[in-house]
């Protein structure tokens, strides 16, 4: 089973997001296990410098806003048809919609 962390410290971004993966799983029909990462040591560990964040199955495919539904199914189907892809959205619009947890 795959694991999707939402990494942030609870802000309405990062709810949004939490929220969004979740939206996006149930609509691909996927069992994952997700978990939310809001202690800051943790996040840090992802060398994560703005939140929200997203980590599938141990790499960082979002961070420092709140993704759109469909590049979140997107992420998830390239998974699917490749688990061994080293797919990511790279750090293109890494900072706009930056979240309010610091």
């Amino acid at each position: 089973m795959r694991t999707i962390k939402i990494l942030g410290t609870g802000c309405p971004n990062c709810k949004t997001t939490e929220e969004i993966v979740k939206k996006a799983t149930e609509e691909l029909n996927l069992e994952v296990n997700i978990v939310k990462v809001e202690d800051i040591q943790n996040i840090m560990a992802y060398d994560i410098m703005s939140t929200p964040a997203v980590v599938i199955d141990e790499k960082v495919v979002i961070k420092g806003r709140v993704p759109k539904i469909d590049e979140i199914k997107a992420l998830l189907q390239e998974g699917i048809i490749n688990i061994d892809d080293n797919c990511s959205t790279e750090e293109n619009n890494e900072t706009s919609s930056g979240c309010c947890c610091s």
